[in-house]
């Protein structure tokens, strides 16, 4: 951790650097932590959908539903973006937050349409997913 610190004083824009201490804050569940790392994560590597989801997540935690928002929507916009149907998820639980409505959630839905289809079932064992229509 310390020679990650080192080297960002260095020079605070290593994305490398930013992206392990971001995830080590965020796999330690300190979000406030983890944001200014990811940011500028993110700022460095704009489109690695995988910065820009924890990102999101990290701002949802951190109660920035339109930053989040804004983050899940650029994933969303990646050319392979059908890989991260966590974007979908994360649109999701902030629509579905009444707490964490955002300023512009009415205009959301437009840019999530085409997303993967997922039919959700609950049992004992937990949750399983399964796409619609296959098996």
């Amino acid at each position: 951790m310390e020679s990650f610190r080192t080297a960002l004083q260095l020079d605070e824009h290593l994305w490398q650097a930013n992206v392990y201490l971001g995830r080590f804050y965020y796999d330690n569940k300190d979000y406030k932590q983890a944001e200014p790392y990811l940011l500028r994560a993110a700022s460095a590597e704009p489109r690695n959908p995988q910065i820009l989801m924890v990102l999101a997540n990290t701002q949802v935690q951190n109660g920035e539903a339109d930053q989040a928002l804004a983050n899940a929507e650029k994933v969303h916009s990646l050319p392979d973006h059908t890989k991260f149907a966590i974007a979908h998820l994360i649109a999701a639980q902030i629509l579905n937050d009444s707490r964490r409505q955002p300023a512009r959630a009415g205009g959301i839905q437009p840019v999530f349409e085409g997303g993967p289809r997922l039919a959700v079932s609950t049992s004992r064992q937990g949750c399983s997913r399964k796409a619609r229509g296959r098996r």
